[in-house]
């Protein structure tokens, strides 16, 4: 069976999938490996600018697509990583772009 959603690589090419519309993306780090997402793993996205705290969401950050667990530090929203090795970054430096929705690894 074909996927039809839009794969995304680069942070510039979210601006062509509508909101509303389901995109992939590739886990790219170790950031969310306690969330039991590791480094290739295909994430399925539903285009939206924001979400609820504590859903996993991928954002544009220093021109990456990151993939982090929307938190509130401080009183203050970030994107956490799962993965005590990571830092979290403020919301405010980063655009959210969508919200995880489901995973896929190939054995």
């Amino acid at each position: 069976m074909e996927d039809k959603k839009i794969h995304i690589t680069k942070p510039d090419q979210a601006s062509e999938v509508p909101d509303g519309a389901m995109f992939t993306v590739l886990m790219n780090d170790s950031g969310m490996i306690d969330a039991l997402i590791e480094a290739g793993d295909k994430l399925t996205v539903i285009r939206q600018d924001d979400s609820e705290v504590g859903s996993i969401v991928v954002a544009i950050h220093d021109d990456h697509l990151l993939i982090r667990r929307l938190g509130i530090v401080n009183d203050n929203f970030y994107l956490v990583p799962d993965n005590d090795g990571y830092i979290p970054v403020r919301k405010k430096d980063a655009a959210i772009v969508g919200k995880v929705i489901s995973m896929q690894r190939n054995l």
